[in-house]
């Protein structure tokens, strides 16, 4: 089963343990041995629990990681910044953790540490890392779902909780797999106050710019971001596509997410609703194992 994380160690900047199961787990077994992957993956764009900076962040994430058979693993990655005029690592990530498999059934145990440059405008750069849990249940191979939940780490805490299903399609003697998924998230947003007043100040743009107004030079004050009430978040429609030859895992994965639940932003001492809107990206990736 040695997709079952490529995802969550290349996009775990994108969605937790969420992207866990989107590339594998409708036929669950245990890991027989151990081995080691790396990889290369492409993001078209960062939405987490359905938010976005209004300028798109697009990264390019090599990552290498190491599975034991005894469930244990370790990654590392980092992503490049591809942006105009933005072109930097704008993220480094490490991820260490412990993955249970037995017949129907896969559990995951982890924690992610984020080293973000101080130029980032992605929504999670004021996050410093995370700890996450799931399970999952195969019921015959008709629909798998999943339950995850995740504890982040920024000024004050925040917590995360979502609920997965998914069924795989197979062909070509199961070496492509097409698995479509929905997923529902619910969670607190401290982590998106401090993106808003740490990050956004007077460049003109809402979200990496906040709601500063470059043409007069004036910038907005935000006071206040309605974050800490535990609501429904964001849905998420997926298709992972895989497609395997030999040690090569070929990935990828439309995304379209709905966020909901608008906080109440204070700017100048105005207070507004946040402007949502539904956002389409993709990811794709190529992966070697040995």
């Amino acid at each position: 089963m040695k997709q079952v994380l490529i995802a969550a160690l290349l996009f775990s900047n994108t969605a937790f343990t969420q992207s866990v199961s989107n590339n594998d787990t409708s036929v669950l077994g245990e890991m027989q041995t151990s081995y080691t992957t790396a990889s290369v993956a492409y993001s078209s764009n960062i939405v987490f629990a359905g938010r976005r900076d209004s300028t798109p962040v697009p990264y390019i994430s090599p990552s290498i990681a190491y599975y034991h058979k005894s469930g244990l693993f370790a990654s590392g990655s980092f992503s490049y910044l591809t942006a105009a005029n933005e072109s930097r690592i704008d993220l480094y990530t490490l991820t260490a953790g412990y993955l249970y498999e037995k017949k129907n059934v896969v559990a995951s145990l982890s924690a992610t540490k984020y080293f973000f440059s101080d130029k980032s405008f992605n929504v999670q750069s004021q996050i410093n890392g995370f700890v996450s849990a799931y399970a999952g249940y195969n019921f015959n191979n008709i629909l798998t779902v999943y339950a995850d939940a995740s504890l982040l780490f920024s000024t004050d805490a925040d917590l995360l909780f979502g609920t997965e299903m998914n069924h795989s399609f197979y062909a070509l003697n199961n070496a492509l797999k097409i698995t479509p998924t929905a997923y529902v998230g619910f969670g607190t947003q401290n982590y998106y106050t401090e993106y808003y007043t740490h990050r956004n100040y007077g460049s003109g743009s809402y979200g990496r710019g906040g709601y500063g107004n470059g043409s007069t030079g004036q910038t907005e004050i935000i006071s206040s971001v309605e974050s800490t009430k535990f609501k429904l978040l964001n849905y998420e429609f997926s298709l992972p596509v895989s497609f395997s030859i030999g040690n090569f895992d070929f990935f990828a994965t439309p995304v379209y997410s709905i966020p909901l639940s608008p906080s109440s932003i204070t700017v100048n001492g105005i207070t507004t609703k946040e402007p949502l809107s539904n956002t389409f990206y993709w990811m794709a990736g190529l992966e070697y194992s040995f």
